[in-house]
């Protein structure tokens, strides 16, 4: 906000205050009004300073005086003013009169001069506006108005002066940036066209164009800045700029709004952060973070450039801080070739010396080196380098040396880009020399920038280098440096360069920082990582080879985990092989890294020369090593030493018998070796074949896992490319099934379907069937030839299998394949067979994953393959086929590449049978891809979610709309231009060919079936000559009627076929109202006239009802037989008040009906046979019809006793729908509640115990099925004097003489009848007995005492619910019988997720925390005493809420409140040295938890430091994931706090230190930001 200030107005337009105020207030009065495009005016207009403007009814008009003095003294001016404003301006009916000046009050009264000027104005007609001083203090004026604002009261004009300043500082940026090497009189030009051409034409907002140091991004920059148009905005920053407090300051005071759209009219805008690796060193992020965020969203372009040394740490903080996704350009170096073309062009020797020739191929050092050619061309690498800062930068003047060096100092130290030297080393003569030499440049108010990253990193080489040479020792050495970002950086670079010159003070430097225990671990493994990042690490391995294999390895197992973390970079292949342009990091759970630098070769070099000494056993620290360099590294020594090393332990693992418990570890193993396989091959194939010869395929025979892996896993899809025989063979020994020769061994249902197909699936799990689930995928792209021989075979004996079995008996056809050959081919055919390629029948998981393979590879290639080729394989495939399964696929093929593959199409066409099951397949993938989707997003299992996503995408391939049907049809109306005239012609001729002959072959029609009538309608669909087809015109195209000649009788049988399958649905709409209103989904508003008129639901029910009871259950009524029920159970739930008598006795006949399905012992639920409806209002007639009150009771009773389960996961049961529907009944009928709960607990136990009584008695008469009549005799006997009491409801709690004597499932229902509403102050009878009794099984460690599960979470969701409904002073009566006799156990573990899930739906977070707190003590104490429980994870996850499934985007809780926060605190010192208290709290933080985020740094770096946690008792292993996750969320919210605040940058380094401890890349990365 600027203030208003009149001196700077009349210092800044002195020439013409007057001019200048009458435009400033003509834009506040244009800006007012709206006028955009301004107002009319004359010169010397008269009066008034433009025409009236028309506001609603008002012609208004203005004036503008700039005066000196009160507005009194120029009385006089005003009324001649007003008086020739109306004069000339008849219509104006109102003037505003802006003026800088004010009226002088008098004594408190109205000046005499305002009220003679307002009666003037009255007069006149004529109303005045005053704008004085005081208006241009307003906000309108400040704020509104800001921009003009700034102009007429500011010096300058910030924003002009803004844009005039960027224009001019990127002049100065780019000025001494040089784009061509003047050499011999002439320029030496780098041909970068295609870089620029790629730059300027790509469509992201955001680029980064990355290389190494002096390769020319700044020179790319400024080529790009000449090629900018005239209306572009094209501005260049350094990144250090930004190290300012706020963006106001960097925008000099100017608005960035006001920025963007003074920009608003350019062509192109583009912004350049240079040197962007200085955004990692800023304080304050928020400045740039905002106008990066702001520009984007703008248009604006945003290209970053940056070394490739720190690409990877700019690319994770645009990720993690700034939110940008991005496209990279990689700048790179000229290549030999084109240095030696430079050479020859324009005459100069390239250098013998290999380091120097590679050093100049840097167009920077390539400019020196031509600058002084002469002294240059015999030099070494060392010579040349030495000689670059005395010649370059020193000059022979120590004082100018000494400036330079300071200056890149404290640029380092303070962030900042521009410097103003201190006092004590500015030296002036150095300043101009160094200016004027182009080494540094000078921005008038800024201060001193150097012009070049190179020459700031030899300057602080230097600086480094002199430290180094002048420090005792290494403490005093990294001291004295200081831990700056950019000092580090250099470090790395100059201790990698004493590596390469093999300096023994360096390694002694090296020795020296590893063993203090006073230099911090950050400078300890710069050491370590800059030593593996070098080209010379090998030299340190050579060394120091003793000091890495002796104290149980310790150096070398510090190294195996720093290189894992500190020697990567993103991967970009990744996104290449994916397609993908520009990724999105954010949206993944983690960065996608590969190994960088030559440490890696050299550390496994060393482990494998020193094998011996370290031990095969030995290796689990290196596995990780070794599996991530072969993850990217298939080739190589270095792989094939990976591979065997892992190899030579997994053969220890065999021959010792070693179990390993970690199956992560397992599979790291296995893929370290399958990844080298193009380098092992003769190992493994040996190891095949003693496979195959031994028959190894039983999980613990040897090589199982790797045999697994080969045969299931998309990672060692490349062991099939390298070795296809091997693979195929073992495929061969794994999948074949042979029948075990004890035929009493048991099998599962889903393996008995592959045995019926002859083959095993063993434990290779091929869930869900993908393309990619099996190797055989790779083996077609492989060896084409011997993958499809391999299939054909398989598919043939497995069809073979299929046929002989008992599957499918009497469904299976023959069809026969008429080859062009004339030979033909008996096949089975199914809709097993044929749609076993889609998935969508029950299968073998594995034969459909290869024919799922199959179809893929074919549609893959079919897009670029010639026609002959395609036509070429699908005939072999049939030619080999002997099942109808291998055709299916050819058939889909056909039907994506149809114009290639017509001679494939007649021969499917010959065969009728392909036609009518083609069609099925095309049906059931109508609604495959929505089942597909409905059980990924039901399944919680992610492990195969890329096997069920490829299913999914593959249901989108445009031909699986269309069938063999609609490819013929398309042959005869269609051809696409690579087809001639008479090719189609030919084509039209052969279908019709076939037509004829399947014509011929037609039965005559009285002996024609109902599948022959079905086949002339596919022949009269698909005939072009039986056609009338027309042509009708749309809006987005064209619309074909074929229009079928079909004879009369022919289609009157089809309409009456369509008819007779439409009969079902003709009742669908009130089947779907009724269903919808009853659970109140909101689909029942679109049945209008049901909402509207409900009685007319009635009527139809009646309809229904009554062919019911007639016994006509034809097949249309199977679909409605439910609909009396839901219909009578929604009037009456909510249209009670409007039925009748007649109305309302219909209802009860309904629903008694339905009721009393309960009552059949034999009853079996099925969806939609109308009984949970009539349940859930059963208790609602008791009102209408009290006679029926005990018949109602009892029909409740027996559907309390019923446990069946009525929802596709058995989570609902009968009895848990009369338990919601009676619930309500506590408050109105408390009577008929007590006697039907008691009743319940009676007749429930009495029928089981006559039961199981009369069932003893049967078998001892060798009888296996019980009498009924005996049965219902005895219980009657037993029961009558209860029933009676029920009946009256004179029952009491003393019938029962032993509550412990009824067994526990009908405690639990009984306990669910209890009301929860506190206003029943009452508790239900034996409510604490049953808790006792429960309680008591549920902590029992003895396995027989223990409840199941359903019974258990019955139990603890009421419960829970139970105890929350409670007042406080009332749970302790009923808790503590879980808080005195608590134990770490799963049942525990359960009732605390029950506690935390009734809260979630309850809102009741006072009496929540008053029972967590109950059990906190408890859980404490349990944990510290009894630790090495296994269950302790269970609990400690769920008393932290880690165990209930959150929604992703659940980020707060209503339970939640700041006072909590002592709570979690308390607990991080107490249970904070357990994984899963580390797991849970940071899984909370980053979800329900979020309002904690900063106080949970607090918590977790408490747990660490306080306790030893240990990793490898993990058993989530999300831990790091969800540490990692919070830790990036903690950062970017916390970037600058922590990095200004010590105690937050303690707490976090404490994390993230834990977090490079435990191998992670995030936290590496995160603590490099913040160090």
């Amino acid at each position: 906000m600027i203030k208003t200030d009149w001196n700077i107005f009349k210092e800044k337009f002195s020439a013409n205050p007057q001019e200048s105020f009458e435009w400033m207030c003509y834009l506040f009065f244009c800006n007012e009004y709206g006028a955009k495009t301004g107002i009319f005016r004359y010169k010397n207009q008269s009066a008034i300073e433009t025409d009236p403007i028309t506001v609603e009814e008002d012609k208004v008009g203005w004036q503008a005086k700039f005066y000196e003095y009160s507005l009194s003294n120029y009385k006089d001016k005003i009324l001649d003013t007003l008086t020739k404003a109306k004069r000339d301006y008849p219509d104006l009916s109102k003037i505003i009169f802006y003026t800088n000046s004010e009226w002088g009050q008098s004594r408190g009264k109205e000046p005499k001069g305002k009220i003679e000027v307002e009666e003037k104005a009255k007069d006149i007609n004529l109303e005045i506006e005053w704008r004085c001083k005081s208006f241009f203090e307003s906000p309108f004026v400040v704020d509104d108005c800001r921009r003009i604002t700034s102009y007429f009261f500011t010096l300058s004009d910030n924003l002009f002066d803004l844009l005039e300043s960027l224009e001019s500082h990127t002049t100065s940026i780019l000025d001494d940036i040089e784009t061509a090497i003047h050499f011999g009189g002439k320029e030496i030009s780098i041909n970068r066209s295609e870089t620029i051409s790629e730059i300027e034409k790509s469509d992201n907002n955001a680029l980064v164009i990355s290389g190494g140091g002096g390769t020319g991004k700044t020179a790319l920059i400024k080529e790009l800045y000449r090629n900018k148009r005239e209306n572009d905005a094209f501005y260049v920053h350094k990144a250090t700029e930004f190290s300012v407090s706020n963006l106001n300051e960097f925008l000099l005071g100017v608005f960035l709004k006001d920025f963007i759209e003074a920009h608003d009219g350019a062509d192109n805008k583009t912004v350049v952060i240079d040197s962007a690796e200085h955004l990692l060193a800023l304080e304050n992020t928020d400045p740039i973070k905002e106008y990066l965020s702001i520009l984007i969203k703008a248009g604006w372009r945003v290209w970053f450039t940056t070394r490739n040394t720190y690409l990877d740490d700019l690319i994770f903080q645009l990720y993690e801080v700034y939110k940008i996704s991005f496209k990279s350009v990689h700048l790179e170096n000229l290549n030999e070739d084109t240095l030696f073309e430079l050479a020859k062009k324009h005459d100069f020797v390239i250098p013998d010396d290999k380091k120097l020739k590679a050093l100049i191929l840097t167009p920077f050092y390539l400019r020196e080196y031509l600058r002084h050619y002469q002294d240059n061309k015999g030099a070494s690498y060392f010579e040349f380098k030495e000689s670059l800062w005395p010649r370059v930068i020193a000059k022979r003047s120590p004082q100018r040396e000494q400036f330079f060096i300071h200056l890149a100092e404290e640029r380092a130290n303070s962030g900042k880009f521009f410097v103003i030297p201190d006092p004590s080393y500015s030296n002036e003569t150095a300043e101009k020399a160094l200016v004027s030499d182009g080494i540094i440049s000078y921005e008038s108010t800024r201060g001193y920038f150097i012009t070049h990253d190179i020459y700031e990193e030899w300057a602080l080489d230097k600086f480094v280098e002199s430290n180094f040479l002048s420090s005792e020792n290494a403490e005093m050495f990294f001291n004295r440096i200081q831990q700056s970002l950019p000092i580090r950086r250099v470090f790395r670079r100059w201790l990698s360069e004493k590596l390469s010159s093999a300096n023994e003070d360096v390694s002694h430097l090296i020795v020296e920082t590893l063993s203090s225990r006073n230099i911090s671990n950050l400078w300890k493994d710069e050491v370590l990582v800059s030593m593996l990042l070098s080209d010379y690490s090998g030299y340190f391995f050579s060394i120091n080879k003793d000091l890495l294999l002796e104290d149980d390895f310790r150096l070398l197992k510090r190294i195996c985990l720093l290189i894992r973390i500190g020697c990567k970079e993103i991967d970009n292949s990744f996104f290449d092989r994916l397609g993908v342009r520009t990724p999105d990091i954010l949206s993944m759970e983690y960065v996608i890294t590969k190994p960088k630098g030559n440490g890696w070769e050299s550390l496994i070099k060393f482990i494998d020369d020193n094998l011996e000494r370290i031990g095969v056993d030995n290796l689990n620290f290196a596995l990780p090593v070794l599996c991530d360099w072969n993850s990217h590294n298939k080739s190589g020594d270095t792989t094939k030493y990976s591979s065997l090393i892992a190899l030579s332990f997994y053969k220890s693992v065999i021959e010792n018998n070693i179990y390993i418990r970690d199956d992560g570890f397992s599979k790291d193993l296995i893929l370290t070796i399958l990844y080298g396989v193009g380098e092992i091959k003769s190992e493994l194939e040996a190891i095949i074949d003693e496979i195959i010869l031994n028959n190894w395929k039983r999980h613990n025979d040897p090589y199982h896992l790797m045999s697994e892996f080969i045969l299931t896993k998309m990672e060692c899809f490349n062991v099939a490319m390298e070795i296809p025989e091997k693979v195929i063979a073992l495929a061969k020994c794994f999948w074949m099934y042979e029948p075990p020769e004890n035929n009493d061994y048991f099998y599962g249902s889903r393996l008995e379907i592959d045995h019926k197909f002859g083959v095993e699936n063993g434990h290779q799990d091929y869930f869900p069937a993908s393309a990619y689930q099996t190797p055989i995928y790779a083996l077609l792209k492989t060896d084409l030839g011997l993958a499809l021989n391999f299939i054909a075979d398989l598919i043939n004996y497995s069809s073979k299998k299929y046929a002989e079995s008992s599957l499918d008996k009497g469904q299976i056809e023959t069809a026969t394949l008429f080859l062009d050959d004339g030979k033909k081919i008996d096949l089975p055919i199914s809709n097993r067979l044929w749609c076993m390629y889609r998935g969508t029948q029950v299968n073998p998981d594995l034969l459909e994953s290869i024919l799922m393979s199959l179809e893929r590879f074919f549609l893959e290639r079919g897009k670029n393959t010639k026609s002959e080729t395609l036509e070429f394989y699908l005939n072999y495939i049939l030619t080999r086929s002997e099942s109808s399964a291998l055709v299916a696929v050819v058939a889909s093929i056909v039907g994506a590449f149809h114009e290639k593959t017509f001679n494939v199409a007649k021969i499917l066409f010959r065969t009728k049978e392909f036609f009518f099951y083609d069609t099925s397949r095309m049906m059931l993938d109508q609604t495959h891809k929505t089942q597909l989707t409905s059980l990924r997003n039901f399944s919680i299992n992610r492990i195969n979610e890329h096997h069920k996503n490829e299913r999914i995408s593959a249901c989108d391939q445009k031909h699986r709309k269309f069938s063999l049907e609609n490819i013929a049809l398309q042959y005869q109306f269609f051809r696409t231009e690579e087809v001639s005239e008479e090719e189609s012609e030919q084509r039209l001729q052969e279908i019709w060919k076939i037509l004829d002959a399947h014509y011929k072959n037609l039965p005559d029609k009285e002996h024609e079936n109902h599948r022959d009538k079905i086949w002339r309608l596919y022949l009269a669909r698909m005939d072009k000559r039986k056609m009338s087809p027309e042509v009708m015109e749309l809006e987005n195209g064209i619309a074909i009627e074929f229009n079928p000649e079909i004879d009369s009788e022919l289609r009157e049988y089809s309409e009456t076929s369509q008819r007779e399958a439409s009969k079902p649905f003709t009742h669908s709409g009130l089947k779907i109202w009724a269903d919808c209103r009853l659970y109140n989904r909101d689909n029942y508003k679109k049945y209008e006239s049901y909402e509207n008129e409900p009685l007319t639901a009635l009527v139809e029910a009646k309809e229904i009802w009554n062919q019911l009871l007639e016994g006509n259950m034809v097949e249309e009524l199977q679909f409605d037989r439910a609909t009396p029920s839901y219909v009578c159970a929604v009037l009456l739930r909510y249209f009670k008040e409007k039925l009748g008598k007649t109305e309302l006795e219909f209802c009860r006949e309904v629903i008694f009906e339905y009721a009393n399905i309960v009552n059949n012992d034999d009853y079996m639920h099925q969806v939609g046979d109308g009984l949970v409806p009539a349940l859930f209002v059963l208790p609602r007639l008791i009102e209408n019809f009290p006679d029926e009150r005990m018949t109602i009771k009892l029909i409740l009773i027996r559907a309390l006793m019923r446990h069946d389960p009525i929802t596709m996961m058995g989570v609902d049961k009968i009895n848990t729908v009369a338990i919601q529907a009676v619930q309500h009944l506590w408050k109105d009928e408390p009577e008929f509640m007590k006697s039907l709960y008691i009743g319940y607990l009676v007749i429930a136990q009495k029928y089981r115990d006559v039961q199981d009584r009369v069932r003893q008695e049967a078998y001892k008469q060798h009888k296996y099925d019980i009498d009924k009549n005996d049965f219902e005799r005895e219980l009657f006997e037993e029961l009558e004097s209860v029933v009676k009491s029920i009946e009256d409801e004179t029952i009491t709690e003393s019938v029962i003489d032993n509550i412990e004597s009824i067994d526990n499932d009908i405690l639990i229902t009984a306990f669910q009848l209890a009301p929860l509403d506190s206003e029943h102050k009452k508790p239900a009878p034996f409510v604490e007995e049953i808790i006792r009794i429960i309680s008591q099984q549920l902590l029992s460690h003895d396995r027989e005492d223990r409840l199941d599960y359903a019974l258990r979470h019955e139990f603890l969701e009421h419960y829970a619910r139970f105890i929350l409904h409670l007042e406080n002073s009332e749970k302790n009566k009923y808790l503590k019988y879980f808080t005195d006799n608590f134990t770490l156990s799963e049942g525990m573990a359960d009732l605390l997720n029950e506690f935390v899930s009734a809260e979630d739906s309850l809102n009741m977070p006072d009496s929540f925390w008053y029972v967590w707190n109950r059990f906190k003590g408890r859980i404490v104490d349990s944990i510290n005493s009894q630790g090495w429980r296994h269950d302790k994870e269970h609990i400690i996850e769920s008393f932290l809420f880690a165990r209930i499934p959150w929604k992703d985007e659940a980020m707060a809780w209503h339970t939640f409140s700041l006072e909590n926060k002592e709570f979690f605190n308390d607990l991080s010192g107490k249970i904070g040295g357990e994984s899963s208290f580390i797991y849970s709290i940071s899984k909370l933080l980053c979800g329900i938890g979020s309002e904690f985020l900063d106080d949970g740094i607090y918590w977790i770096s408490n747990a660490i430091k306080t306790f030893g946690i240990d990793m490898s008792k993990d058993k989530s292993g999300n831990t790091l994931f969800y540490l990692e996750r919070y830790m990036r969320r903690y950062l970017f919210k916390n970037h600058d706090k922590v990095r200004r605040t010590p105690n937050l940058r303690a707490q976090s380094m404490v994390v993230l230190d834990f977090l490079v401890e435990q191998y992670s890349i995030t936290g590496y990365l995160l603590r490099e930001d913040i160090a």
